[in-house]
């Protein structure tokens, strides 16, 4: 059937072309199903318009072509509300699909299978709305118009403003599985996203695989949009799976952001597989504008973000802390996970990962690159705890550290690296064009701060400004009287290049607090190549690797150890051990107010150089020095 004869304005129908109203409570109460053409004019209101102010169902099935109304279907009930545009279907209007259910715990299913089109002219492509029942966009073998969500939507959807748009202003959930070579397309100006679902408590859950979201063209130049958003809140749960799937990956885009996910009470997930990429490159203006992943929630609950990539993820650096190729905010008390398996450049935060209860991020052979490779905080004020670990893959920090974790306000453990988990990635920092502060790892908290790297990786800081350190672990609280104990365990190659750059600080404020250094591998510095400061608390520096400093950046030296209180001090090295302080510094430098000293050299066959002295200590109690092979150039090899 033809309803009038073409596609040109004012050569189709001027109203609507198939009209159908009822007050039923039957369960499918209006069935329209077109397989023919139907031409409307764009002053026109719908190309079919089908309503039912009682509590039955209507269901709309079309393989037929409609255009361009307002509206090229228009579907509302009290009931359940089911549209299927099966292959061949070809919908246009100022908006493509429209499906609303007034009731209570009623349904809206929209299938899409593929080779079908929907196209919002000037308005969304396909919009859903619900109270507190679901709402389901699903594909082929849909087992009955109302029923399950097991297959995948397909076809095409592209609008100017949301391809896709759902909202249950209820506590009902919202499913969208994407496949069939899914391509959605939200392209227009302003916060025209792809995909935008939102519930006012409900599931609101994304799967994608094969799936081409806002990437077949760079999009209005003043699109803030997101290739996905879904948003929830009360105690609802928000998913974001993504395989094999692209979101604007487009020479130029526009896009703002890849996913975007916030939930309140609830736990927000996203996921992506390695075949999944978002932006298009890692040249300036490839990138989408400001975030790959962005996840915000207000949760109490264990994990309450978890997100875990193993994808490309392309920002632009357009600067800001949600400037990210992952960003993680939650706000409550609950706890954020993030695994990074993938590739994240270059945005000012390759990782930005902040919380009020404990953090994780763990990079897990991913290559980062950013201003600040990682970055994790707490805002605890109890005793939240900060953990990054990275193994294999690499950091490269632009202009800025290389690695983050702040204990802000909490007393909980820093630690960057375990033990068992050492950091095992080559991290590079540099302080870029402005010389900004760029430490290869700077850890601290109001609590204990740890440091533990592996063997067989570099960790280096190149600036000519601000003070920068290869490791700098410090422990910043001076009322903590029972923990703010800081410990380096160095196995790494450390490089501290440029003038204001040095090897190692370990530093507590505690008043209790003690510091230990343990280092096996090369420190080279221009500044102080090891640096510990402690208060009451008992330092302690064992190296069994060769180290190399200088002075402009800590308290200069090759080993400089400094308390100003009653602690004491140990020094040892071992093995073939070497210590060398340039540029009139001394090799070992000690320093006490009340408490003991002792340094032991003998069981190292490497030597102790300064280009001062060879050894300097001074305090008020016990000295004890044990030495050979140490030379003073300038002054003594040994003053006590």
């Amino acid at each position: 059937m033809l309803f009038r004869s073409g596609f040109a304005n004012g050569d189709g129908v001027d109203y609507r072309g198939i009209d159908a109203e009822t007050s039923s409570s039957a369960t499918t109460a209006i069935y329209v199903q077109n397989t023919g053409s139907i031409h409307v004019d764009n002053g026109g209101n719908a190309g079919v318009y089908a309503s039912n102010t009682g509590t039955g169902g209507v269901v709309f099935v079309n393989s037929g072509l409609i255009d361009p109304p307002a509206y090229g279907a228009f579907l509302h009930s009290g009931g359940n509300v089911a549209a299927i545009n099966l292959i061949g279907g070809n919908i246009s209007g100022n908006v493509g699909i429209h499906a609303d259910t007034t009731g209570s715990s009623a349904t809206v299913g929209i299938r899409q299978d593929a080779g079908a089109i929907v196209t919002g002219l000037n308005g969304n492509g396909i919009e859903a709305f619900s109270v507190n029942g679901n709402i389901t966009f699903t594909g082929a073998g849909f087992d009955t118009v109302f029923g399950n969500s097991d297959d995948v939507f397909g076809g095409t959807v592209n609008a100017t403003g949301d391809a896709l748009h759902a909202n249950a202003s209820g506590s009902g959930s919202i499913f969208v599985t994407l496949g069939n070579t899914s391509v959605i397309d939200g392209t227009g100006a302003g916060q025209a996203d792809g995909i935008d679902i939102s519930s006012g408590s409900g599931l609101v859950q994304v799967i994608a695989n094969n799936a081409k979201i806002d990437g077949s063209s760079a999009l209005n130049a003043g699109n803030t949009g997101a290739g996905i958003r879904a948003v929830t809140g009360g105690s609802g749960n928000a998913t974001v799976i993504l395989g094999n799937t692209t979101i604007g990956d487009f020479s130029n885009t526009h896009l703002d952001s890849g996913v975007v996910v916030g939930v309140g009470a609830g736990i927000a997930t996203v996921y992506t597989d390695a075949q999944t990429k978002i932006g298009h490159g890692a040249a300036s203006g490839e990138g989408v504008d400001v975030s790959g992943i962005s996840v915000t929630a207000a949760s109490s609950a264990t994990t309450a973000i978890g997100i875990e990539n193993h994808g490309t993820i392309h920002v632009d650096n357009t600067g800001g802390n949600t400037n990210a190729g992952i960003y993680a905010n939650n706000s409550g008390t609950g706890g954020v996970v993030i695994l990074n398996y993938g590739t994240i450049d270059p945005p000012a935060f390759g990782i930005f990962g902040t919380s009020g209860g404990n953090i994780l991020v763990n990079n897990i052979g991913g290559t980062i690159s950013g201003d600040v490779g990682i970055h994790a905080d707490t805002s605890s004020a109890s005793t939240a705890t900060v953990t990054v670990l990275s193994g294999n893959g690499s950091i490269s920090a632009l202009a800025g550290d290389g690695i983050q974790a702040f204990g802000n306000t909490s007393t909980g453990n820093v630690s960057v690296g375990t033990s068992g988990n050492r950091i095992n990635t080559n991290i590079t920092a540099s302080g870029g064009s402005g010389n900004v502060t760029a430490n290869g790892i700077n850890a601290k908290g109001l609590g204990n701060v740890s440091v533990y790297t592996a063997s067989g990786v570099t960790i280096s800081t190149t600036t000519n400004g601000n003070a920068s350190w290869a490791i700098r672990a410090t422990s910043t609280d001076a009322g903590n009287t029972t923990g703010a104990n800081v410990i380096v365990d160095n196995q790494a190659t450390l490089y501290g290049n440029g003038s204001q750059t040095a090897g190692i600080l370990a530093n507590t404020n505690g008043a209790s607090g003690t510091v230990t250094v343990i280092n096996s591998g090369a420190v080279t510095a221009t500044g102080t190549g090891i640096d510990a400061r402690s208060i009451n608390g008992n330092t302690t520096v064992y190296s069994t690797g060769n180290v190399v400093g200088g002075n402009g950046t800590g308290n200069d030296g090759g080993i400089n150890v400094d308390i100003t209180g009653s602690g004491n001090a140990n020094v040892t090295t071992s093995g073939s051990a070497s210590v060398t302080g340039n540029s009139g510094t001394d090799g070992i430098h000690v320093r006490t107010v009340s408490g003991s000293i002792y340094v032991n050299t003998e069981n190292s066959y490497g030597s102790v150089w300064g280009s001062q002295d060879g050894i300097d200590v001074s305090g008020n109690s016990t000295i004890n020095v044990y030495a050979n092979g140490v030379t003073g150039n300038t002054g003594k090899g040994i003053i006590a």
